[in-house]
C-alpha cells in the first residue's frame, strides 16, 4: 500500500471515531416514542443527533493535510498527465483508446466539476433563502 492509501484509510477510521465518539443513548428508539414525556423524546434526539464541531473539524484537518500526501505521492501529477496527455501517437488502436480518453475527460468535467459547482450555488442559494 502507498503512503496516501495508508492516509486515506487512517483518516476515514479518526472521521468515524470523532463522529460516532459520544453517540451512545441511554434510552432507546422505541421508548422515545411511546413515551408521552416530551423531555424523554428530546433527550433522545440530542444524543443521537451528530455533534456537527466536534465532526467537522477532523475533517477538515484531514482534507488539508491529505493535499500535500497527495502532492508528494505523484496522484496530481498522474491525474494531470492523464487529462492532458503530452504525447498522442493515434495508430491503430490508440484512435479508441484516445476518444475512449477524451469521452471519460468529458464526462468527468460534467459530472464532477459542473456537479459541485451546482451544488454549491444550489446550497449557497437555499442558505440564503432559509437564513432568518
Amino acid at each position: 500500500m502507498s503512503i496516501a492509501t495508508l492516509f486515506v484509510l487512517a483518516s476515514l477510521c479518526a472521521y468515524l471515531y470523532f463522529t460516532t465518539k459520544g453517540s451512545i443513548t441511554t434510552i432507546s428508539k422505541e421508548a422515545a416514542i411511546k413515551s408521552s414525556d416530551i423531555a424523554e423524546k428530546l433527550n433522545y434526539l440530542i444524543s443521537s443527533g451528530r455533534n456537527r464541531e466536534t465532526a467537522d473539524l477532523p475533517m477538515i484537518a484531514m482534507t488539508i493535510l491529505l493535499i500535500p500526501v497527495m502532492l508528494f505521492s505523484g496522484q496530481i501529477q498522474k491525474a494531470i498527465n492523464f487529462i492532458f496527455p503530452t504525447n498522442q501517437f493515434l495508430f491503430g488502436k490508440n484512435i479508441d483508446k484516445y476518444m475512449k480518453r477524451k469521452k471519460l475527460v468529458s464526462n468527468i468535467f460534467w459530472v464532477v466539476i459542473v456537479g459541485v459547482l451546482v451544488s454549491v450555488v444550489s446550497g449557497l442559494l437555499i442558505g440564503l433563502l432559509t437564513k432568518q
